[in-house]
């Protein structure tokens, strides 16, 4: 499991955003779940992690699901932007 995307830990986003978020991923059959105290980490099979990201980024321009993506980098994960996610910049 890898994370794909975050979001806070509050009541009312957790309604809202983590109900949407599982909804559009079991649509694709993707399996999901999220772990964190502040902030939830929404993690899934690193096999659909790029999927699950594409899904994810078009609810946030779409939907403006309040929501944070995460992609890895190195040994880390970074945020990053819907846009460069539905459109990644060819590798230079």
């Amino acid at each position: 499991m890898v994370p794909v995307a975050s979001y806070i830990n509050r009541d009312e986003v957790v309604k809202t955003v983590g109900a949407r978020v599982f909804a559009i991923l079991s649509a694709q059959k993707i399996k999901a779940f999220a772990a964190g105290s502040f902030g939830m980490t929404i993690s899934v099979p690193d096999n659909r992690a790029a999927e699950a990201r594409q899904l994810l980024a078009a609810a946030i321009k779409s939907e403006k699901l309040q929501l944070t993506l995460l992609v890895p980098k190195g040994d880390r994960y970074v945020v990053v932007t819907p846009d460069s996610v539905l459109k990644p910049e060819p590798d230079k």
